[in-house]
């Protein structure tokens, strides 16, 4: 419960961190990473972090027995506070690179290097506690090992891959959006490669989220409802409605808090790039995460 607690934090950290480098003056001049395709990683990889943080303390504020939370529930809940803490890793990762890339941005600043500074901290700091985590996950299910030497080149060759992507092909319509995906998919395929190197999948039977809702709200483990029993028999339904409702959410926020161009053509074709752009992350990051963060199985 505690790590699920920790990570929350952290997860709501990087979420305010991420939202202020794009709207305080003081650190947009000097946020490289505030421009694609760091700030794809940054944009969802808050949201990553932030969900995968609040199925684990859902699942570690569950009601069980007296003899605790079962060792499956624990090993679900360290795994999906590693994730959060990849999620933000991955983040100031891909930010540090932004620095690194564009350093007569923020170099003349004693606030730049301070922000620098703060990132390589945080990286390091959320690394080390999925590392601790994942070593606390051990003598819950003895079977893990942790991959360190495939980690290690996870982490170096996206950090290459970052380093070396042209900038120049974020320009235009087709450009901007392909590099938003370039962005998602270092995020994504990054916290799940990492995930597997730290807290690879035990073959523990284990529950899934809708046990876990099912006993928050009724107070208990009962069975299954019409809806859960709908819901399991076609898991991406899950998914579709998931990245619907987020879709249709980001793009209202987008209209609501940065305002539309004008002209209706222009105004419907930004909001359906952004409802686009955010329901393909939901079905990716579904599609990745779904067995790891044990989201919907497939059981009646």
């Amino acid at each position: 419960m505690a790590a699920a607690c920790l990570t929350t934090a952290a997860a709501l950290g990087l979420t305010a961190f991420f939202f202020a480098a794009k709207h305080r003056v003081g650190l947009v001049r000097l946020a490289p990473f505030a421009e694609d395709p760091y700030d794809a990683v940054g944009s969802f990889g808050f949201q990553l972090a932030l969900v995968a943080a609040l199925i684990s303390l859902l699942r570690g504020a569950r009601r069980y027995d007296r003899a605790g939370i079962p060792a499956p529930q624990a090993v679900l809940v360290l795994r999906g506070s590693i994730t959060a803490l990849l999620a933000v890793f991955v983040t100031m990762q891909a930010d540090a690179v932004a620095l690194l890339r564009h350093p007569r941005v923020w170099a003349h600043s004693p606030i730049g290097f301070t922000l620098t500074l703060g990132l390589v901290i945080v990286a390091l700091a959320s690394l080390w506690g999925a590392g601790l985590l994942g070593m606390a996950l051990r003598r819950v299910a003895p079977e893990s090992r942790i991959a360190w030497v495939r980690g290690a080149t996870i982490v170096a060759a996206n950090a290459a891959l970052l380093a070396v992507y042209p900038e120049t092909w974020r320009r235009g319509l087709l450009g901007a959006i392909g590099t938003v995906f370039a962005g998602m998919a270092v995020l994504f395929f990054e916290v799940w490669a990492l995930a597997e190197a730290i807290a690879p999948l035990t073959e523990l039977q284990r529950e899934d989220l809708l046990d876990d809702l099912g006993a928050v709200f009724r107070r208990g483990t009962a069975a299954p409802s019409r809806v859960t029993r709908w819901l399991r028999a076609g898991p991406w339904r899950v998914a579709a409605i998931g990245a619907a409702v987020g879709g249709v959410g980001l793009a209202a926020s987008q209209a609501i808090g940065e305002g539309l161009p004008g002209g209706a053509g222009r105004a419907v074709l930004v909001l359906g790039v952004f409802t686009g752009l955010e329901a393909a992350a939901i079905l990716f990051g579904y599609a990745l995460f779904r067995r790891p963060l044990s989201l919907i199985l497939d059981r009646p």
